[in-house]
């Protein structure tokens, strides 16, 4: 099992007492950036901002795609316009997209007019496509290579450009006018001879997902083909974009958590629970409750048709809680089964 330095809360604020920027940098540099994330909730706001300027502008980028939305928008504000600008080039695409949905429009549009042109462009095109949809997940940052190349200059291209990918686990094949026609894995490239054509190693077997596709539908294909990236074509077969599976994973449990609130007669919550209003919380549920309230009426209707028996039979009214109780214990047991299977796709809706 891999370990990971970790950030010690004392050991950091010491640091930022006797500002030691220089060594708190150093430190900062080694630990993982989801450590450094959870460590910032830790502290205060004005000791979170001068650790966030400490970062290198990378590392920064990519704290900052751990941090909760609430906390985003909180160093937004703080940051000047200058360093909101860096920190808006250092996210990934797909990163960015996410950021831009969650923020009010006029901070959205405030943000965009701070991004490069190619990235403005970039950005627009990522929030053209439906919510919910494959087209807001991916990203633009992939390898492609054209067929009639040999192996060797191939791998050239891939060194060139893979920095800037967000993965290279898997190439792919494009014509001149990007039309996706293989996705081959890069062990397959270091492998082959540096003489071999790149169409030597195509065999037109690939997974390929719609931008317009609903993400629940790349969460399933990721999960039954076991991929570590997924091909996002628009309609006319060109490749857009890819999806990989981080992004994927966070789909994922937002999907099953939705579910779960609705097997609760809940409205799923976007955020976390400590973080949610109370206001918001009771506009989720107490509808929910309202109509629960209805339905129990005609349970006692129901009960109330048989006064004069259970007036014969006193004892019968010992028996109500238990079967009230097992009624409620039961439809608990198969909405659970039921959503739980509905998500996993083991059952569809007209099942």
């Amino acid at each position: 099992m891999t370990t990971f330095p970790t950030p010690h809360l004392d050991e950091v604020q010491a640091l930022i007492a006797e500002q030691r920027w220089l060594d708190l940098r150093e430190q900062l540099s080694r630990w993982p950036a989801p450590e450094i994330a959870d460590l910032l909730r830790e502290l205060s706001t004005a000791e979170r901002m001068l650790v966030f300027r400490v970062l290198p502008r990378t590392l920064a980028g990519e704290v900052f795609s751990y941090l909760e939305h609430d906390d985003q928008y909180e160093l937004l504000t703080s940051l000047s316009q200058e360093e909101t600008r860096l920190l808006l080039a250092n996210l990934s695409p797909d990163d960015r997209t996410q950021l831009f949905e969650e923020l009010p429009g006029q901070v959205t549009q405030k943000l965009l007019n701070l991004l490069s042109p190619h990235d403005l462009k970039e950005a627009r095109q990522l929030l053209g496509y439906p919510e919910e949809s494959v087209g807001r997940l991916m990203t633009p940052d992939y390898v492609a290579v054209r067929p009639n190349w040999t192996i060797a200059k191939a791998l050239e291209h891939i060194r060139a450009r893979g920095r800037d990918s967000e993965t290279i686990d898997v190439i792919y094949v494009t014509d001149e006018k990007w039309h996706l026609l293989d996705a081959i894995e890069l062990r397959r490239f270091i492998l082959a001879e540096p003489t071999q054509t790149v169409r030597s190693l195509m065999d037109e077997s690939y997974v390929v997902l719609s931008a317009f596709d609903d993400r629940e539908r790349a969460v399933e294909a990721l999960r039954r083909y076991s991929l570590p990236a997924l091909p996002v074509v628009d309609s006319d077969g060109v490749l857009v974009g890819i999806v990989t599976f981080d992004d994927l994973i966070d789909v994922a449990e937002e999907e099953v958590t939705e579910d779960f609130h609705r097997s609760a007669a809940i409205e799923p919550l976007r955020g976390s629970y400590l973080e949610t209003p109370i206001l918001e919380l009771v506009q989720k549920r107490v509808p929910w409750l309202v109509a629960l309230v209805f339905v129990n009426v005609f349970s006692g209707a129901t009960i109330a048709a048989f006064e004069e028996t259970i007036a014969a039979v006193v004892s019968l009214v010992f028996f109500l809680p238990l079967l009230i109780g097992s009624a409620g214990n039961a439809g608990l047991q198969s909405a659970t089964l039921t959503v739980r299977a509905l998500a996993t796709g083991d059952i569809e809706s007209g099942d």
